[in-house]
């Protein structure tokens, strides 16, 4: 009966979760509620379908294969329990490598350097994921206020802010105060003049909890597209990933096809894009308790988060915080990759981007007196500020 006490879900528009499932949606949920997807040997299948699954997020975010692929069959990542796990491991890997990097650097010893506490750049549009990992695993938060007239972070800034303890720089796909998108491309190029000019190896973790399944997406409206995969956005998709299959970082041409689609590139078509996570659970229409998290690769990267488990029958790799977890999470994100496909999830994207803009355009118009009642913090703005 507590359950009775509960507002009723599908009013709740601000728990950045899911609510709208379809029948055959909760039966794929409950066939997972009884795998435990720790257990690799008893559950190969599910095991399997989860690697389908983070192979088709790496690809989303053009992660060229990496040399390990062929050995496992994936792309090294995880799916978490949302992406505040995500970013818990990102950040773990980010600290590891910058400890490995900074004892090498500083001749220290493996216990010198545990004594040492690194930095993370991030703007102060962070979500609650960054306190955790600030808090729990000794991390000093190095802050950017952005301008108000941006609220996203400023290149320039972040290049001034890294130091030799700086273990990554947080670039955020969709903040939750106005839907920002970081720039991700600038911030990229400008950590690499700074590692080239100082000798850092300073990377980007791309949090992408809100825009991970919205940034791919973003299309001209469906009818004009002449069905999935049509439209020049879509022949710029194509060159992008095309870039990103050769080998190597891809960043030029991969970088001027998002362009070409109406975006700066985001994703690991950078250089410095070591990871990126997302929450599945948001716009990526799975249930609650869904995130992913993708690594550019396993050696000096995913590697360094990864367990070994062999007690179970069989022997098993765990790149997550805690074991045991349903497979839930995975089946139906799984079922809605297969349900939406590519084309269901660039009408979805348009769909609420045109909503947002409906949304916006009256509140804007609202007047109290001679003066507007709301200042709109617009994330989606052409150039010249026009709304977009």
């Amino acid at each position: 009966n507590f359950h009775l006490l509960d507002f009723k879900p599908l009013l709740n528009t601000s728990s950045y979760v899911n609510v709208v499932f379809e029948p055959e949606e909760i039966e794929v949920a409950k066939l997972g509620m009884s795998v435990n997807l720790a257990d690799q040997t008893i559950y190969p299948g599910s095991l399997r379908l989860h690697n389908n699954a983070v192979n088709m997020v790496a690809e989303l975010w053009r992660c060229h294969r990496p040399a390990s692929y062929d050995e496992f069959g994936c792309f090294p990542g995880a799916g978490t329990i949302g992406s505040t796990e995500a970013c818990l491991l990102a950040g773990l890997v980010l600290k590891f490598r910058w400890r490995a990097w900074y004892a090498a650097r500083q001749c220290l010893s493996a216990a010198e350097v545990k004594g040492v506490v690194p930095n993370l750049v991030i703007s102060t549009q962070f979500q609650a994921a960054w306190e955790k990992l600030f808090k729990y695993f000794d991390v000093e938060p190095r802050l950017i206020a952005p301008r108000l007239s941006e609220c996203t972070l400023d290149p320039g800034e972040v290049a001034r802010a890294v130091d030799d303890r700086t273990m990554g720089v947080v670039c955020i796909l969709g903040d939750h105060y106005g839907g920002h998108y970081d720039p991700v491309q600038a911030v990229s190029e400008a950590l690499e003049a700074v590692n080239a000019a100082k000798g850092f190896q300073v990377g980007i973790h791309v949090d992408a909890a809100s825009g991970g399944f919205v940034a791919p997406f973003h299309q001209a409206p469906p009818a004009a597209t002449g069905g999935a995969g049509g439209g020049p956005a879509a022949a710029a998709a194509a060159a992008a990933g095309a870039a990103s299959a050769g080998g190597g970082d891809g960043g030029g041409a991969a970088a001027a096809a998002a362009a070409a689609a109406g975006q700066p590139a985001f994703d690991f078509t950078l250089p410095c894009v070591l990871s990126m996570s997302a929450s599945g659970h948001k716009f990526g229409q799975s249930c609650a308790g869904t995130g992913w998290v993708v690594w550019r690769q396993r050696e000096g990267l995913a590697d360094f988060v990864k367990t070994d488990v062999a007690y179970l029958g069989g022997k098993a790799e765990s790149f997550t915080l805690n074991f045991s977890r349903p497979a839930s999470g995975a089946y139906v994100q799984m079922f809605k990759f297969l349900r939406l496909g590519r084309e269901g999830y660039e009408r979805l994207t348009f769909n609420m981007l045109s909503t947002a803009s409906l949304i916006r355009r009256g509140l804007r118009a609202m007047r109290l007196g001679d003066k507007p009642r709301f200042v709109i913090l617009d994330a989606f703005r052409a150039e010249g500020g026009a709304e977009g």
